[in-house]
């Protein structure tokens, strides 16, 4: 997937996050959090939504946060590991994490996309500039 000239860490440095009643995916700059981890964030004042793709055998290295998830796949297949337990999901399925939960994401070997939300909108995400 080609960059759209978004920030190559998760911190937001110098991006902001897109806001406003009327977004395009392809509007918003993406970030790569990790090696072929790829995703492009829109927030409310509540809550924000993550348009996030997956290489094949791309890894979100465990981390905890604050802050609701909510992961629904829409392509492809991702092994989630949340706290001692792992499961792979698919297209088609939702996986709840709540906030301070560990949890780490391996994509599978076609790749996979999803949505992710969470609630409240990640800071980190978001430039304070």
């Amino acid at each position: 997937m080609a960059s759209n000239g978004g920030n190559a860490g998760a911190s937001g440095d110098g991006d902001e996050v897109s806001r406003g009643p009327w977004q395009r995916w392809d509007a918003v700059a993406e970030r790569v959090p990790f090696p072929g981890v790829h995703f492009r964030p829109v927030a409310g004042e509540a809550a924000m939504a993550c348009r996030v793709w997956l290489e094949p055998g791309s890894v979100v290295m465990a981390h905890a946060h604050p802050h609701e998830q909510i992961s629904i796949v829409l392509e492809g297949e991702l092994e989630f590991t949340l706290g001692d337990e792992t499961r792979t999901v698919g297209a088609g399925e939702v996986v709840v994490i709540r906030g301070g939960t560990s949890h780490a994401v391996i994509a599978g070997p076609a790749g996979a996309s999803a949505i992710d939300v969470f609630s409240p909108p990640r800071q980190d995400y978001v430039s304070t500039t």
